[in-house]
């Protein structure tokens, strides 16, 4: 005979909410709802991704990502005229700078496949994380200006140092994105240097 205390504990079990480690039905497949280790696999509709499933566990084995290949949208040689004028805005920009506690100073100025010229400026932060450069405020400007469609050619960079500053890795990423074949100069008051964005930064990283 179940004791009456026995009893009702049992129905207070089994009225509570099954553990996320069950399966759950989506559709004509099963998968595993998503557990705090492994719910990256159910982020995967927001990339071109296609997610591969075991037929036997329905459990997320990998992902195979979609390669598409990039096209050169910004072709073309840059001219003289076209160089001068992106060196001459980055090294403008270098005055408007607000540097108090590094005090280095950075300028940048990006051409867009329009011919449009946009220039940045670094803008620190007593939080230093929130420190901003200069190649990003001029391509964030600029996406600000023309949209998600922008094509960025060239990249003119410098600095108030006696030897030329390549970008940093995070804005070579951020260029990749909207230049894949841009161009990169930067500047100082040493000397100047020029490469293509695929030399700084070898294996960009891509969605699409």
């Amino acid at each position: 005979m179940v004791r009456a205390s026995s009893l009702f504990g049992w129905l207070i079990v089994a009225a509570l909410p099954r553990p996320s480690g069950q399966c759950v039905s989506a559709g004509s497949q099963r998968i595993n709802s998503p557990s705090p280790v492994d719910d990256f696999p159910s982020r995967a509709d927001n990339f071109p991704s296609r997610v591969r499933t075991s037929n036997s566990t329905g459990r997320v084995t990998g992902c195979h990502v979609k390669k598409k290949k990039v096209k050169n949208r910004a072709t073309g040689k840059l001219s003289a005229s076209q160089r001068t004028r992106l060196l001459r805005a980055a090294r403008a920009a270098t005055r408007k700078a607000y540097a108090p506690y590094s005090r280095f100073h950075v300028g940048a100025a990006i051409l867009t496949a329009r011919g449009t010229i946009f220039s940045g400026c670094n803008v620190e932060n007593a939080s230093y994380g929130m420190t901003n450069c200069a190649e990003r405020t001029a391509i964030f400007s600029a996406v600000a200006a023309e949209g998600p469609g922008l094509v960025v050619r060239a990249v003119a960079v410098h600095t108030n140092s006696d030897q030329p500053c390549a970008p940093c890795g995070a804005c070579r990423q951020v260029i990749f994105e909207f230049g894949p074949q841009a161009v990169v100069m930067f500047s100082a008051r040493g000397g100047a240097a020029e490469l293509g964005i695929r030399d700084l930064l070898p294996h960009g990283f891509r969605l699409s």
